[in-house]
């Protein structure tokens, strides 16, 4: 009762629910869609839904144009605020592709 929305367990999470947990997805099925429409990658492999993510592994993912890319440092019990993001998470950078460069929808 007395837990704290930053506590984290050692182990692993569904990249789906890590996605949402860390507040970078509105939803959990939007995160489940990114990762099932080749979006999102960890450790520069495509994977399913329910692939797990552990601290120290590299997720890259793409949202229109922008390019961003993660290390998970640890894994949320549950959702909490945006804030609390750096605990769990390090930024590594966020890439702007030029949209003249992509390939159609």
């Amino acid at each position: 009762m007395g837990e704290s929305s930053t506590e984290t367990r050692p182990g692993a999470a569904r990249i789906d629910r890590w996605l949402f947990g860390v507040r970078l997805f509105k939803t959990r099925s939007l995160a489940a869609d990114a990762v099932s429409g080749g979006k999102v990658h960890i450790n520069q492999e495509r994977v399913k839904p329910s692939h797990s993510v552990q601290p120290g592994d590299t997720v890259t993912f793409t949202r229109g144009t922008v390019v961003f890319e993660c290390v998970v440092t640890a894994i949320p019990l549950r959702r909490g605020p945006r804030a609390r993001r750096r605990d769990v998470m390090t930024k590594r950078r966020r890439v702007r592709r030029d949209a003249r460069n992509l390939p159609p929808a």
